[in-house]
């Protein structure tokens, strides 16, 4: 999932908001642990890209969205 940093590091050259970055961060640490073979792995990377697009066109609502989908998901099989 590092690829997400990898976004956000490019990104930094707008820069983006802290509130953005804090997200981007716990999104990171909720799934960094994810394997391919996880059931949830699809979908959640689904809902990541959901979160990427929403971040690219500086849509923080629909971005927080997704971002509480993955986090639901995430949280269910602990």
């Amino acid at each position: 999932m590092g690829q997400w940093l990898e976004k956000l590091r490019v990104a930094k050259q707008r820069p983006p908001s802290p509130q953005w970055e804090r997200a981007w961060r716990e999104l990171t640490r909720l799934t960094s642990n994810l394997e391919k073979t996880d059931s949830r792995h699809e979908l959640i990377v689904y809902l990541l890209e959901e979160c990427d697009r929403a971040f690219e066109n500086d849509y923080w609502l629909r971005f927080q969205e997704a971002a509480r989908k993955v986090k639901w998901l995430v949280q269910k099989s602990q």
